[in-house]
């Protein structure tokens, strides 16, 4: 039986497993990167929806402490320019006021709209509100 000598060199590496090296580390690091970009899209994304709701509460909170004779039925627009994460944005209301029951109880529903990255999204709130 004979045996093959081992080659033993401890100079280092040589350049292509330095290359080889380099090439996945940097194959790790943009697979890291596009998990950090999509965070950072989900968190703005959240955060814009969270600001949309906040307003659309704020709004069907006026109207129900708004007296019952002064909600005319119809609808109007309105715009908010909001500050979210170091932008500002803005979000389009349309408040739509109806008779439920004529004379005692009116339904208040305001829709907001926004836009992030061209996609528009969209938050609905509804109070019924009651005379006295």
């Amino acid at each position: 039986m004979q045996r093959h000598p081992v080659i033993r060199n401890n100079q280092g590496f040589s350049l292509l497993e330095a290359m080889v090296s380099i090439l996945l580390l940097a194959v790790m690091m943009l697979g890291a990167l596009s998990g950090l970009i999509a965070s950072y899209q989900a968190t703005a994304s959240n955060a814009l929806r969270d600001e949309g709701v906040k307003l659309g509460q704020e709004l069907v909170t006026l109207a129900r402490n708004t007296p019952y004779t002064g909600l005319a039925n119809g609808t109007t627009t309105a715009t908010y320019n909001r500050q979210v994460t170091n932008a500002t944005v803005t979000y389009t209301t349309q408040r739509t006021i109806s008779d439920v029951i004529i004379g005692l109880v009116k339904s208040v529903k305001y829709d907001v709209s926004w836009s992030y990255k061209g996609l528009s999204f969209r938050y609905t709130a509804t109070a019924i509100v009651g005379a006295t």
